[in-house]
């Protein structure tokens, strides 16, 4: 269940560690938990050959294996992975807000927050800008980027950037990832830049009026709800929309009166949906909004929005 305190603060923080000031990326991994080694193991059959080709990957210190792969996976350690962030921390471009992980290691993160101005969206509500570092020992390919958070109700919204360079990168693990890892910062810095193009289309959202039957549609539309032969729908889908409608109406930040009534709130009721109440614990509910389902509906969502008020 989520609380009210909960919701003051950022999605991470409830399984990542905050671990003050720091200008070392080694020293934010030890303080946050993350400084454990993760190993290829070879597979066994029952009669104890070994299963060619095919390996485990397995936390040394819990044992636990997260993922079978091929021998061309090449895993980066935490270490190596978030050096990455090491110049910019150094040269105070960035502050490490939160170090943690989930499903026991499998999936480490880093959330830094960028320090340059924040994107005001209208008078008074904030838009903060932060870097997302989630290294992944399975299949799934590492991801850097830049996320959006709302600060009135700490709602990570979703990017718009469309081309390849500004999107949430992702790296393979069979193609030298700490090599590219280098490469990407000079990609990062290009898509920093379209922060701006995030902004204004934001402020057009909250410079737009929305009824409450064009709510009711816009976040069937965003959730991709479909209507039987009779025009009804599930108890379950009509009890997140009416949720999700009270949260355009009485969610974080809702209140402001530049924001109540528009597409901007009615956006930021999914967003708060998709943060703090969907999935059924925190780290089904992070693994969703970086790497599942949530995180397309999130961006849906904002197409949708965009659409409609436009």
């Amino acid at each position: 269940m989520v609380t009210i305190a909960d919701r003051t603060n950022a999605p991470w923080s409830l399984v990542g560690k905050n671990i003050g000031e720091t200008n070392s990326m080694r020293e934010a991994m030890i303080k946050g938990g993350l400084d454990y080694e993760v190993v290829k193991e070879p597979l066994y059959r029952s009669d104890g050959s070994i299963i060619p080709k095919y390996y485990g990957i397995m936390r040394k210190d819990t044992r636990e294996i997260f993922d079978t792969v091929k021998e061309v996976w090449k895993g980066l350690s935490n270490q190596d992975a978030f050096e990455f962030f090491d110049p910019a921390l150094q040269k105070n471009l960035i502050k490490i807000e939160s170090v943690g992980s989930l499903r026991g290691g499998k999936r480490a993160f880093i959330v830094a927050r960028i320090n340059e101005t924040p994107l005001e969206i209208t008078k008074g509500d904030i838009v903060n800008k932060y870097m997302l570092l989630l290294n992944n020992f399975d299949k799934t390919s590492i991801r850097v980027g830049f996320i959006p958070v709302r600060f009135s109700c700490t709602n990570q919204l979703a990017s718009i950037m469309r081309d390849r360079q500004s999107q949430i990168l992702k790296i393979r693990h069979c193609r030298s990832p700490k090599v590219a890892l280098e490469q990407l910062r000079g990609i990062l810095d290009l898509a920093n830049a379209e922060f701006t193009t995030t902004q204004e289309k934001l402020k057009m959202l909250a410079s737009t009026s929305i009824n409450s039957q064009d709510l009711q549609k816009y976040i069937k539309i965003a959730l991709e709800i479909k209507e039987d032969k009779d025009g009804n729908i599930s108890t379950r889908s009509s009890n997140i929309i009416n949720q999700i409608a009270n949260l355009a109406v009485s969610g974080g930040g809702n209140d402001n009166p530049n924001v109540r009534g528009t597409y901007y709130a009615a956006y930021n009721g999914i967003t708060e949906y998709l943060n703090y109440y969907a999935g059924r614990n925190v780290d089904t509910r992070l693994e969703n909004l970086w790497l599942g389902k949530n995180a397309n509906i999130n961006n849906n969502a904002l197409s949708v929005a965009l659409d409609m008020a436009s």
